[in-house]
């Protein structure tokens, strides 16, 4: 749970300096940056980077640099960075047993003082 709400607090202090970064940057490409009310949605977002997949599926010259464009609006998104890390603290805590046993089974494999032992006595055992 802690690791969560760590995880949690990293991605809205994220989300916060990108959003203090595009608001320092009072014009994007000669236009007023969009305010927060402004700004598309992520799911917006996703669904026009869909819409281009398919279009540069199907052979279309400008979709590409269509999609290069879309990613880089996604990831420029305030919510991205929340988005990313609470999917990642769910990952951590799903998988947390899983990974504490492989660590445990990891180290049955190297004998917990080989920093003192000698050659000869780790092969004897």
């Amino acid at each position: 749970a802690q690791v969560a709400r760590i995880a949690e607090l990293e991605a809205t202090v994220a989300a916060l300096r990108t959003e203090l970064a595009r608001s320092r940057r009072p014009s994007v490409g000669g236009t007023v940056a969009p305010s927060a009310k402004q700004q598309r949605s992520l799911d917006d977002i996703e669904n026009e980077l869909r819409a281009a997949t398919v279009r540069c599926l199907a052979g279309d010259p400008t979709a590409e640099a269509d999609l290069e464009k879309l990613d880089a609006v996604l990831k420029a998104h305030p919510d991205f960075a929340v988005r990313k890390s609470a999917a990642r603290a769910k990952w951590d805590a799903d998988e947390k047993p899983k990974n504490l046993a492989a660590l445990a089974a990891t180290r049955g494999f190297v004998p917990p003082d080989v920093a003192q032992s000698t050659a000869s006595k780790v092969a004897s055992d």
